[in-house]
């Protein structure tokens, strides 16, 4: 039997990545499985999104940079403040490093604002005492004059010279019997505790000054018309500090001749000189204040220093017209009222008052009934000057003693 050999061959396996071939059978795939609830929304991150925004990284991998170191232990400033105000003449340091202190520790967490202000109050506390150390050498140096005062030492009576330059604010005394220029009548203290400036101090002495010198001086006769009342005051903070806050009422010459104390008070006068002094003395004042030169003065000084003469010399005639008088002056003072009243009549004639002015023919005659003669007399029975120490020749008088300096 004759036989027949078939090759035989075996089938390669299908390649599962390869496409499908245009006559393979459809492939069945399994649906897709169906969503788990709704979508994302509008505005939402899709799944698997992070929700938030990631923090970014730090400096050396970190998740956030560290926190800056904070300034710790006590502030170095405030230590210097404390030893700088503790140290002599280093104040203004004391100060300055006390208020930069303050300023570091309102920003910083750090300890010493308790050294910070010790520092600063005993900055101020030393500059104060520097300041005050600082008038003291001025106006109580090794060089201040032998003999002088500050003006708040002034006693009444004293007599004394002004000092100028460094020591203008200090008086030189000197016996009142060797020639000096000013008096002292009374301190002022000032009422203001600081320094209210150079016009207000000014205007609270000339004040408290009016009318000192009258009581001080009760007889105008012993007067010199180089002499007027005048005051002192502090015109500058340093002098206020100076002078313990005070002025000084005074009597001032301007010659620098007088050579004798004009202190003339109730303290060294009888009843009866000061009695007879108050009764004369408004018309001793006006006749020390008649005008130098009549013909040159104006209608109306003269007829208001007429009025004030005629309002002297009534007076006179009323304080002087009562008994009571020591017999010793009985008699002149009656002599005395006697011609005041002689003179009234002609003064009335004289003072029209609101008739007029005056009449100047009329005033020469009413000048030429002088009662001075009869007041001399007077003044003698009773123990006191009896001439006028401002009728002596006086070239550089320049108006009447009352008024005041600035």
């Amino acid at each position: 039997m004759s036989t027949h050999d078939e090759q035989q061959h075996t089938p390669e396996p299908a390649d599962p990545w390869a496409p499908p071939g245009p006559d393979a059978p459809p492939v069945d795939r399994p649906a897709p499985a169906p969503a788990l609830g709704p979508g994302p929304g509008p505005g939402q991150p899709p799944y698997g999104a992070l929700p938030f925004a990631s923090q970014p990284y730090g400096p050396f991998g970190y998740p956030f940079a560290p926190e800056q170191p904070s300034h710790t232990g006590v502030n170095g400033l405030a230590i210097t403040s404390l030893v700088t105000g503790l140290t002599c003449c280093l104040w203004p340091a004391a100060l300055g490093f006390g208020i930069a202190a303050l300023v570091q520790l309102s920003k910083r967490r750090q300890r010493g604002r308790a050294l910070a202000v010790a520092g600063v109050v005993l900055g101020g506390f030393g500059l104060l005492a520097g300041v005050g150390g600082g008038v003291a050498l001025y106006v109580a140096g090794e060089d201040v004059p032998a003999g002088s005062i500050a003006m708040s030492r002034a006693q009444p009576g004293d007599c004394f010279n002004r000092l100028s330059g460094r020591f203008a604010n200090r008086l030189q005394l000197v016996p009142c019997t060797t020639p000096h220029q000013d008096e002292a009548i009374t301190v002022v203290q000032l009422s203001d505790p600081a320094f209210p400036g150079r016009s207000a101090a000014s205007a609270e002495v000339r004040q408290s000054c009016a009318g000192s010198a009258e009581t001080y001086v009760r007889d105008l006769w012993t007067v010199p018309r180089s002499v007027r009342t005048s005051y002192l005051y502090p015109g500058t903070p340093l002098e206020w500090d100076a002078n313990d806050h005070t002025g000084l009422c005074l009597l001032e010459d301007r010659d620098g001749k007088l050579s004798r104390q004009l202190r003339l008070d109730t303290d060294s006068l009888t009843p009866d000189q000061v009695d007879f002094l108050a009764a004369v003395g408004p018309l001793d004042l006006a006749t020390r204040d008649r005008p130098a030169d009549l013909s040159g003065a104006t209608p109306d000084e003269l007829t208001e220093w007429a009025q004030s003469y005629l309002a002297g010399l009534e007076e006179a005639e009323t304080g002087l017209d009562k008994p009571g008088w020591p017999d010793t002056a009985k008699t002149q003072i009656a002599a005395l009222v006697t011609e005041l009243r002689a003179e009234e009549p002609t003064w009335r004639q004289v003072t029209p008052g609101a008739a007029g002015p005056v009449d100047p023919d009329q005033l020469d005659s009413a000048l030429a009934l002088s009662s001075q003669q009869q007041e001399s007399a007077a003044r003698a029975a009773l123990g006191l000057t009896a001439q006028p120490a401002y009728e002596a020749p006086d070239p550089q008088a320049a108006g009447p003693a009352s008024a005041a300096s600035a």
